[in-house]
């Protein structure tokens, strides 16, 4: 498996030599011969952007003590000369000349690759057999004539009167206040305030994010809601009477703050998640397939018309376009709540379910020329530019994007 990793990180590699040469090197076992042949494969120059890419791409799970990508980069840079220098020594001769003519950042930087990809970097699987595919070369297969930045923290806040508040544009601090709630925001929080007297009046919000957008707000109750791009919720600035209840559109992840005397409900697309204290995530789309609600801890009870399943933490319903609500045992968590976490998981999902966590992410339109049948493996950070996205897309497989503007092309 360990060979596997690190052939999908070096694809433009002789998939028969660098298995045998990789396995060596990661073992310290590589004869001087062996080592030199390895050494100047992995300093192909038209391999350097791809290499630059890689490490960009993803490099965590390195080392506890490593405080960010920087000193995970250093940590890798020094593995790599400890692991030549032990080799050097092991020589009979003087090292090769090939040590002295390649930089040693060069082979810091395709060191780091391998490393990163050993410990667990990234995986690009083939759907047939679980083999690794080995495409040709990601620049020839991405064009663009412009890019597109990653989504952040954006929403509109609409207040009870109407007026509205573009979160993005504030300053930390007091935004609004409304009759007895104090609206603030905090980073990429806004928190609501309402003291312990119940309000006279209910007032309404709506915190609405747009394509590219996601926010994080704290209830007047405590409750924690992260709002994923494209998505929508009304609550009320402070919560009276017996029932605490939001409606959603679009997907939220929750942290619902436990009173036993008011249980929380979430309202969306005609159904109702029922709770009292506990996490879940809630994904109501209109263009998938189906709802679904995740649950992480405690219990939640799922309603639609008639209909009703109760379900326990690792469990998920869903509510499919026919009215069909059933529920799943052991619900991929990561996959879910990658979203939450700064994540693309796309674990063996078609070309348009990827699609359209693109779509919302980015704020593109996925055109399909032929729409290719692969399936897909691949967790990357939602932080990357759509191009560093596509490119490790299309390595998976014989597909090929280009970006136009706001449209991205796909062509098998």
């Amino acid at each position: 498996m360990l060979i596997r990793l690190c052939l999908t990180a070096i694809y433009f590699m002789s998939e028969k030599s660098f298995k045998d040469l990789l396995a060596g090197y990661l073992d310290n076992q590589l004869s001087q011969a062996d080592l030199q042949t390895f050494l100047l494969l992995v300093q192909k120059e038209e391999n350097k952007q791809y290499m630059e890419d890689a490490i960009a791409m993803r490099l965590r799970h390195v080392d506890p003590s490593a405080k960010d990508h920087a000193d995970k980069e250093e940590l890798l840079h020094q593995k790599l000369l400890q692991t030549v220098t032990a080799q050097s020594e092991q020589m009979n001769d003087t090292p090769p000349a090939l040590y002295k003519r390649i930089p040693v950042w060069k082979i810091a930087v395709a060191a780091s690759v391998l490393l990163a990809v050993a410990v667990g970097a990234f995986t690009f699987l083939k759907k047939e057999n679980n083999e690794v595919r080995i495409a040709k070369s990601i620049n020839e297969k991405t064009k663009s004539s412009n890019d597109v930045d990653p989504g952040g923290n954006k929403a509109l806040l609409t207040l009870g009167d109407g007026s509205t508040i573009k979160l993005d544009d504030e300053k930390n601090g007091d935004l609004a206040s409304q009759g007895n709630t104090r609206v603030i925001k905090a980073g990429s929080k806004v928190l609501y305030n309402s003291g312990t007297k119940e309000a006279a009046e209910v007032v309404y919000n709506t915190i609405t994010t747009p394509s590219g957008g996601q926010y994080q707000i704290e209830l007047p109750d405590g409750t924690l809601v992260w709002l994923n791009a494209a998505s929508s919720m009304r609550f009320p600035t402070s919560f009276n009477g017996s029932v605490r209840s939001v409606d959603v559109t679009g997907e939220a992840y929750f942290e619902v703050a436990q009173n036993k005397e008011k249980p929380f409900v979430v309202n969306v697309a005609g159904s109702q998640v029922k709770v009292l204290g506990t996490h879940f995530n809630v994904m109501a789309y209109d263009n998938e397939p189906s709802l679904k609600t995740t649950l992480l801890e405690g219990s939640i009870k799922f309603e639609s018309g008639s209909d009703s399943k109760i379900i326990t933490p690792g469990q998920q319903t869903q509510l499919l376009k026919d009215g069909n609500l059933k529920v799943v045992n052991n619900a991929n968590i990561e996959k879910e709540l990658a979203w939450k976490n700064g994540r693309f998981n796309f674990d063996g999902i078609d070309i348009e379910a990827l699609g359209r966590q693109l779509s919302r992410w980015y704020g593109v339109e996925m055109v399909y020329d032929k729409k290719p049948d692969e399936v897909f493996y691949l967790d990357i950070p939602r932080s990357m530019k759509l191009s560093k996205v596509l490119s490790a897309l299309s390595s998976t497989g014989e597909i090929h994007f280009t970006i136009d503007g706001k449209k991205i092309m796909v062509n098998k």
